[in-house]
């Protein structure tokens, strides 16, 4: 065990940092919060080390930092100390060891790492629905990742069956224009398509893309991904025009930037700060909609 070597007085400010990161994180601005979140890191590290409750709470909020700014590699390690020191302390079948999983999950995703992303998220999700009941909105949600990560690993009638039962219960807890609902109905859509059931996938991402239309703007993160469903489903139906359409409608929110190389790159071979921008912000508009920290 590990013992304080700081003052209480200095405890409370680290602990202060975390809860500020926590409110910089909500307002978008994960620089800022990164600052705070090291600041925390370093100082309960050296004071208190990893076996306390704040200190977890430090990994999981630097790790999402870490994560939107493309780091993965010290964000897997800090989600793996997170969620081994949350076993230890808080046990298996805790909601704070949950989100360490779900978390761990979601970054592999990111990396590609399919498989690793689908132990964590099955174990998310039955460790939810044995804890916390099936219909319960956190488990849902691990519904919703699990058959998005069957998908990936390409087992579809797993995928589609676990969507289909995360889909019908946030219907019925959420309505059918909640942004959980409407996830869950493009996920579903991706599993029908590549299961070569065009059709279905057609209807129920058109009526998903029908209500983002309606409820959220052009560059909105779901809207795009349920337009790019769309638009392959379309592609592989023959539907040529339409699926082009909606892949021009995208391209032209940033043709500015990605008409061409000349205009995508600099001079060195990075990629011009817009196109940087626009990917950090897709990535902190996934964390803010819930991929991440669930």
């Amino acid at each position: 065990t590990w013992e304080p070597r700081w003052p209480e007085r200095d405890l409370r400010l680290l602990i202060a940092k975390i809860f500020e990161a926590n409110a910089l994180r909500a307002q978008g601005e994960y620089q800022a919060a990164r600052q705070r979140d090291e600041e925390a890191y370093v100082g309960l590290m050296d004071s208190v080390g990893p076996q306390n409750q704040y200190s977890v709470s430090c990994m999981a909020g630097l790790a999402t930092d870490l994560w939107v700014a493309a780091e993965y590699g010290r964000a897997r390690e800090l989600n793996e100390q997170a969620l081994a020191v949350s076993e230890e302390l808080f046990g298996p079948d805790n909601g704070r060891t949950f989100r360490a999983m779900n978390n761990l999950g979601v970054l592999m995703e990111q990396t590609g790492d399919y498989r690793t992303a689908l132990r964590q998220h099955e174990r998310t999700y039955a460790g939810r629905r044995r804890n916390l009941g099936e219909t319960y909105p956190e488990t849902l949600h691990s519904a919703t990742s699990y058959g998005r990560a069957l998908r990936m690993v390409g087992d579809l009638r797993g995928s589609r069956r676990m969507l289909e039962g995360a889909l019908a219960g946030h219907r019925a807890i959420h309505g059918d224009d909640h942004s959980a609902t409407l996830r869950a109905s493009v996920e579903l859509a991706a599993t029908l398509r590549r299961l070569g059931e065009l059709g279905p996938a057609q209807a129920m991402s058109r009526a998903t893309y029908a209500k983002y239309q309606a409820t959220r703007p052009p560059t909105h993160a779901d809207r795009l991904a349920c337009a790019n469903v769309l638009a392959l489903t379309l592609s592989g139906m023959g539907n040529q025009v339409e699926a082009m359409d909606l892949g021009m409608e995208s391209a032209d929110r940033h043709g500015d930037v990605f008409g061409s190389e000349r205009t995508l790159f600099e001079p060195s071979g990075r990629y011009v700060p817009h196109a940087l921008a626009l990917r950090r912000q897709v990535r902190m508009r996934s964390a803010e909609l819930g991929y991440y920290n669930l």
